[in-house]
């Protein structure tokens, strides 16, 4: 009878206690996944951040790209009209 009696206050121990490590391990849980949220929030700020740079350099690129163009397209213009080339610079003589 002691023996059944204790059996019994164990198992009501342990369904108490038990839920309370559940709750416990899904709080944990809980945290671990909002730190991790946090993380990967932070990233994609940062990823944002970096993509919007990447695209300014990208288009100021294009822009020197299409002037460079736009300047030979005129220089090869000149020179297929015979038109005189332009003073080359005095050539640099290596100390």
């Amino acid at each position: 009878m002691f023996l059944k009696r204790t059996l019994v206050c164990l198992g009501v121990t342990a369904g108490l206690v038990m839920p309370d490590m559940a709750s416990a391990q899904r709080s944990e849980d809980r945290a671990q996944f909002d730190a991790r949220m946090n993380v990967l929030d932070r990233s994609l700020a940062e990823l944002s951040i970096q993509i919007e740079r990447l695209k300014a350099s990208n288009q100021d690129l294009e822009r020197k790209l299409d002037a460079m163009r736009t300047n030979y397209d005129q220089r090869l213009e000149r020179m297929e009209k015979g038109a005189a080339p332009r003073a080359a610079p005095p050539n640099r003589s290596k100390p």
